[in-house]
């Protein structure tokens, strides 16, 4: 994974835009919750194994079992929305993605995780609104 603060502020970027997409707005003065989040990679192998067990078609047992190992890094993204005056945890989303390493790669497949993540919050009545009315929005404005 490509730790730096680039990808930081990129992270940082995408998930302010997805929690406006969902209908919040940023109000550093007095804000009903904070956001935190987490990004980790780990290497990972995965393991594909053909031509085992008993089959009639070859008449018996398997031939020797073939084996295919291909190695990769798994990132994942931790976002927790913790409120502003308890500082309790209201709500925490994950998500899993192979990890490129091609750094433009590695923005959109950020981007992509970050929104499928909030796309699982709640949306604001503000948004829900928004989304009822005739012709759908690609952007919710302010509110």
């Amino acid at each position: 994974m490509l730790v730096s603060s680039i990808s930081n502020r990129i992270l940082h970027a995408d998930l302010e835009q997805a929690f406006r997409s969902r209908g919040y707005t940023l109000d550093p003065r007095n804000p009903d919750f904070n956001v935190a989040y987490y990004a980790s990679a780990r290497e990972k192998l995965d393991v594909t194994m053909w031509n085992y067990g008993y089959s009639p078609r070859w008449g018996g047992w398997g031939r020797r079992p073939a084996y295919m190992a291909r190695p990769f890094t798994e990132g994942t993204l931790i976002v927790d929305v913790v409120d502003a005056k308890t500082s309790e945890l209201l709500w925490r989303g994950r998500a899993t993605a192979e990890v490129s390493d091609d750094p433009i790669e590695f923005q959109k497949d950020l981007r992509a995780v970050a929104q499928e993540i909030v796309k699982k919050f709640p949306a604001t009545s503000a948004s829900i609104a928004a989304r009822s009315e005739a012709a759908p929005r690609a952007l919710i404005p302010w509110r």
